[in-house]
């Protein structure tokens, strides 16, 4: 079935099976009082989230802030702003999605080299969900790290592409 599968809805079916298994969390610990407050799920406070959700909500309220807004709390404030979430539901499911993108990068790598469809399922299915319980990018814990292993792993990407098909425009 896989050997069939076009490319794309590989990495597709990769993604949206993966992201189940990441909220395993959500499904365990959703009747737990230790785990939420007021129905809402606690999310893990950094730093960083607190700092991105602190100015998605000023962005949301409309309210002028003296603080450079980064890309990452537009997302934040793009995702509530045009969903039905709210933005502590925003702020404890977003790694979910967020960071099981590096299934892309790595099953294009992956590609390159292997040619076998069901072990890039594999190796997609071990990174998507893999990357979440070996790096801060859990359920409830928003940090930059939800993007800023995907995004190398495209730059890798294309210097592996350019190399191989000795065309440098793919470097671009």
């Amino acid at each position: 079935m896989l050997k069939s599968l076009p490319f794309g809805v590989l990495i597709l079916l990769v993604y949206l099976l993966s992201i189940p298994i990441r909220l395993i969390l959500a499904w365990q610990t959703a009747h737990s009082p230790l785990h939420m407050l007021d129905g809402e799920f606690l999310s893990i406070l950094t730093p960083d989230a607190s700092y991105y959700g602190y100015n998605a909500k000023l962005l949301l309220q409309g309210l002028p802030h003296t603080q450079d807004v980064h890309s990452i709390e537009y997302l934040i404030y793009y995702l509530v702003k045009f969903t039905p979430f709210s933005l502590d539901q925003v702020m404890y499911f977003a790694p979910a999605f967020l960071s099981t993108l590096i299934i892309i990068p790595t099953i294009l790598i992956a590609s390159l080299y292997i040619k076998s469809r069901t072990i890039l399922f594999i190796l997609g299915l071990v990174s998507g969900v893999g990357y979440g319980y070996y790096s801060r990018t859990y359920l409830g814990y928003f940090d930059t790290d939800v993007l800023n292993n995907v995004f190398p792993m495209f730059m890798l990407y294309g210097m592996v592409l350019s190399l191989r098909k000795q065309q440098y425009s793919f470097l671009w």
